[in-house]
Order: structure tokens, then C-alpha cells, then sequence
């Protein structure tokens, strides 16, 4: 999810759920938003331009966290 959305940053969406009950993949071009993104559980934090080797990683991530059941 880009932090930076057209009406409003990602954080202020994932505010407006009653339940945050899955991980997110935070990418920004700043990279002062990061402590604020793990409080939302965030599972990883790309600064962009985003390099395919650290897309890669992150994915691996989240896959094997939603093998582990993750909730």
C-alpha cells in the first residue's frame, strides 16, 4: 500500500476499519513514515524506487507468514 494516496495517506484508510486482521506492505518515497507503518502492523517498509530484489524478499515474507497463519 503506498502511504501517500490521492485522498488520503494509507494510514487514515487503514483507520477507517474496525479490524486490521492482515499485514501490509508499506512503499513511500519517505522514508520517515516507517515506525508510524509497523504500528499498523506493517510487514515490511520500501522506500522507492523500489528495487525488485527487496519486492522479491517482501513477498517471500508475506507469503510465508500466511503459511504460518498469520491473523
Amino acid at each position: 500500500m503506498d502511504v501517500e494516496l490521492p485522498d488520503m495517506t494509507g494510514f487514515e484508510l487503514l483507520q477507517q476499519l474496525d479490524t486490521i486482521n492482515f499485514q501490509t506492505i508499506f512503499t513511500t518515497s519517505h522514508s520517515h513514515y516507517a515506525i508510524k507503518a509497523f504500528r499498523f502492523n506493517a510487514l515490511d517498509y520500501l522506500v522507492k524506487p523500489v528495487e525488485e530484489s527487496e519486492l522479491d524478499e517482501a513477498i517471500k515474507r508475506l507469503l510465508k507468514s500466511a503459511n504460518m497463519g498469520w491473523k
